[in-house]
């Protein structure tokens, strides 16, 4: 008579794992393939052996994924001040010819109100010949502006503003023409990248070292994990091991209780 054929147990996937503790922790543009891609490699690494490591494995991907989040919104921060003290610096040495597109249709923009709708072209008129420093142009664009609008000035400073924003965009797309420009004119004043991200970083050295003692604690919260799955399997094998050496210590007991034929017919 054949025995019949258990049925065979399927093996839990890791997404499968991952399901029971709910979606991953992620915030904003977070990669959930990344995050379980980091889940699968730790579970591959541990081999776990019952469902108190997979708890543990949860764990310890959810405080090495935070682990990571921290030292990157650092290495965000700084680059934050980094380019943001590069645009300060822009602001105050943006040359007139880098700037002054920007400056026609700002003034445009803040004369342009003054006349009627079908007087626009006579608005851009005054503005180009206002750009080509004709006497006319700038003693009536110096008219309106003194009764009703911004001054010049501050339609200078917006002009410069606005292209040095412009610029770091494209600076921080590692864009090769604003690269060279902003090298060029930190080079013309004497100044480095370094010099000005020291400068800024200051004030922002009691937020980098908050971030810093919260990596730390996700970092010891992860290690106690690892050494938890560690403990956890010492104390699964002296369990074993003591149940081994019970079922031996018992086996001669039950060899012996067993009558054999011979004994039984006698």
């Amino acid at each position: 008579m054949k025995r019949p054929r258990l049925k065979e147990t399927p093996e839990v996937q890791p997404t499968r794992r991952l399901n029971l503790f709910g979606p991953p922790p992620l915030i904003g543009d977070e990669d959930p393939a990344t995050y379980q891609k980091l889940f699968d490699r730790v579970q591959a690494a541990v081999k776990p052996e019952d469902a108190i490591d997979d708890v543990l494995i949860a764990d310890i991907v959810q405080l090495e994924w935070e682990l990571l989040r921290w030292r990157r919104l650092k290495t965000s921060l700084i680059e934050a001040c980094r380019l943001g003290a590069l645009e300060m610096f822009l602001r105050q040495h943006l040359g007139w010819e880098l700037y002054s597109d920007r400056f026609e249709d700002q003034l445009l923009e803040a004369i342009q109100p003054l006349f009627r709708g079908n007087q626009a072209d006579t608005a851009k008129s005054l503005a180009h010949d206002y750009m080509r420093d004709e006497p006319a142009a700038i003693d009536k664009v110096h008219g309106f502006l003194n009764s009703r609008g911004p001054s010049v000035d501050d339609i200078t400073q917006q002009a410069r503003n606005l292209a040095a924003q412009a610029l770091i965009k494209e600076y921080a797309r590692h864009d090769s023409d604003a690269v060279t420009l902003i090298h060029e004119l930190l080079a013309d004043a004497a100044m480095s990248s370094d010099a000005l991200l020291a400068e800024a970083i200051v004030k922002r050295l009691d937020d980098i070292e908050r971030i810093n003692r919260l990596a730390a604690i996700a970092e010891g919260r992860r290690n106690a994990s690892l050494r938890e799955i560690d403990r956890h399997r010492i104390v699964l094998g002296e369990i074993l091991r003591r149940a081994v050496q019970e079922v031996e210590a018992e086996e001669p007991k039950v060899i012996d209780l067993q009558p054999t034929k011979r004994t039984a017919a006698s």
